[in-house]
């Protein structure tokens, strides 16, 4: 009898910290779609990102993918016609909240 006691007494203990524990949570999702072109350029900017954030306990993430492509008009020299992949970026940012009134700790990746 002694021994269901203890055990019991484990398993309320070990359920109260699963129940205790905080969860990964999608705090929320943005897409942005930038098109950047100049009069005098044969060239055009296009940039598509998206960005999720999420918070752990007082910890706070933000992981970010960026696709860059190039519209050329084709008609200066060495620039192609239409669209063409350029580049792209992948971020991982972190913040964790302390005590002093405004002040966090960043750190990029």
């Amino acid at each position: 009898m002694r021994k269901l006691g203890l055990l019991l007494a484990a398993m309320g203990v070990v359920s109260g910290f699963a129940y205790a524990t905080p969860k990964l949570e999608v705090t929320g999702i943005n897409q942005k779609l930038e098109y950047e072109h100049t009069n005098s350029n044969d060239k055009s900017d296009v940039k598509l990102y998206t960005t999720v954030n999420m918070k752990y306990d007082d910890w706070a993430f933000a992981i970010q993918g960026g696709k860059f492509w190039k519209y050329g008009t084709g008609n200066a020299v060495g620039v192609k016609k239409g669209l063409s992949s350029d580049n792209g970026r992948l971020q991982l940012e972190v913040w964790k909240s302390v005590n002093l009134s405004h002040l966090k700790l960043l750190c990029n990746f």
